[in-house]
C-alpha cells in the first residue's frame, strides 16, 4: 500500500512515492496520528526504506466520531485488507484534512499503488 503522486520540493527534487510512516493508534482515547514519507520512487523504497527524501510530508489526525468512522473496530471489521488499519489511514487521508506543505487535500488526488 502506497500513494503514488508527484511532489516537487521547494529545492527541486521531487519524488513519487508517499508511505506512511510511524503512527500512533489510541482507541482508549480515540486517536490517531500517522507522518507520511516521501520517496523518489518504489524502487528507491524498495531498496533503502530508511532513507526517505522528506521523512514527513505531511501529518493525519483522527480524532472522536472522524476516528470511529475509519477504526473503530466496526469500522475495521468492514475492510477486505491484510492489514485494516493502514488501509483505513489511507482511505482517512484522501478525504480528511492532512498538515501539510502541499495543502490539507494534498492527497485527494493520489493513486493507490
Amino acid at each position: 500500500m502506497a500513494f503514488q503522486k508527484t511532489l516537487s520540493l521547494p529545492n527541486g527534487a521531487s519524488g513519487d512515492y508517499i508511505t506512511i510512516g510511524p503512527y500512533l493508534l489510541d482507541p482508549m482515547t480515540r486517536t490517531l496520528s500517522a507522518h507520511f514519507h516521501l520517496y523518489f520512487s518504489a524502487a528507491l523504497r524498495a531498496s533503502n526504506p530508511s532513507d526517505p527524501l522528506r521523512p514527513i510530508v505531511a501529518k493525519l489526525r483522527l480524532s472522536g466520531a472522524v476516528f470511529d468512522s475509519y477504526l473503530s473496530t466496526a469500522a475495521l471489521a468492514e475492510v477486505e485488507s491484510d492489514d485494516p488499519v493502514r488501509s483505513q489511514i489511507y482511505a482517512a487521508a484522501k478525504v480528511q484534512p492532512v498538515e501539510s506543505d502541499f495543502g490539507p487535500a494534498v492527497f485527494a488526488d493520489a493513486v493507490d499503488v
